[in-house]
């Protein structure tokens, strides 16, 4: 096989809405969210040939941050390449550098979407070089046992709505929402999933009895502003009482809807009305009034997952 490289960026998400619906008996909370796609995103350099011997994983990274990134299989990007090596045969040599953007411990799912530009690259590697054509349903098993975000990225992002563990993704039709502007903060503070969710799970909060329906098959954008909503702000909050602080900030600034991404800690900014530059959203957050510490991003709505930048 000739050697094989792609360049993707691989995007955030942010959780518009996030009702928690229920528990399964294996300890697993059940979800129901709408999730868009950022323009904010990493930079992953996949590199991939046919392995002479026992296949090999080699990992790389750079971090404007400065945060050792592991390179065992704690590395969701490790893993996956690990797993789809093993599950699907391949006799492949994978090397990986990436250059870590998104925030981690925000809520934005970057180690998940890392994960899914990984699954869905070497799953091109194998269809061209090798001719073993991965099946979607198994790629997607795959994607779960990940992570409960990484399904939503090998589906194809965009603004999707999410269920069950994260396994069942369904596209929502936008009416033209690419392209609109959002800021995004994000806090310094790691907020971690399993202590959001054990606080939900430990502090008396009642599973979410709304659920959200269109009228047609598309999404307005005022449709999207009153779905706004996150069960896991007020267990979040408990934990890291800034995020509190930050809400109530945002709560006096004029003209805007906003709201936490996942289990925090990052918050989303939209407009009030459609169609508002960039520059006039941002200036609605002024960092240095910002009660905490933290990382302003202008970004766009986009539809899809990844960007393939080169061969």
């Amino acid at each position: 096989m000739d050697h094989f490289k792609r360049v993707i960026k691989a995007r955030a998400k942010v959780n518009f809405h996030l009702s928690v619906v229920g528990r399964r008996a294996d300890g697993y909370h059940l979800l129901n969210m709408l999730n868009g796609t950022l323009s904010l995103a990493d930079v992953l350099t996949v590199k991939a040939q046919i392995a002479k011997g026992e296949p090999r994983i080699e990992f790389q990274s750079s971090n404007p941050n400065h945060t050792a990134l592991p390179d065992d299989s704690s590395n969701l990007c490790v893993r996956a390449a690990r797993e789809f090596v093993s599950l699907f045969s391949a006799p492949l040599d994978v090397q990986i550098h990436l250059e870590k953007i998104i925030p981690s411990g925000a809520g934005l799912g970057g180690g998940s979407s890392d994960a899914a530009a990984v699954l869905v690259t070497l799953a091109e590697a194998s269809r061209v070089h090798l001719g073993h054509n991965c099946s979607a349903h198994s790629l997607l098993e795959l994607a779960l046992s990940l992570g409960a975000d990484v399904p939503y990225f090998v589906a194809g992002g965009g603004f999707m709505r999410v269920s069950g563990i994260g396994e069942e993704t369904k596209p929502v039709c936008s009416r033209g929402m690419k392209g609109e502007n959002i800021v995004v903060i994000v806090p310094k503070i790691h907020s971690a999933t399993p202590e959001v969710f054990q606080e939900f799970r430990t502090g008396a909060y009642d599973f979410s009895q709304k659920d959200f329906e269109f009228s047609d098959t598309e999404l307005s954008y005022p449709k999207l502003l009153s779905l706004i909503s996150n069960d896991l702000f007020l267990p979040a909050q408990c934990l890291y009482p800034a995020l509190g602080e930050l809400a109530n900030y945002l709560n006096g600034v004029q003209g805007i809807r906003f709201g936490m991404s996942g289990s925090g800690s990052s918050f989303f900014i939209l407009s009030d009305r459609p169609g508002c530059p960039a520059e006039e959203l941002r200036s609605k957050v002024r960092t240095r009034e910002l009660p905490v510490e933290a990382q302003v991003h202008t970004c766009q709505l986009l539809d899809n997952s990844f960007e393939f930048c080169s061969k």
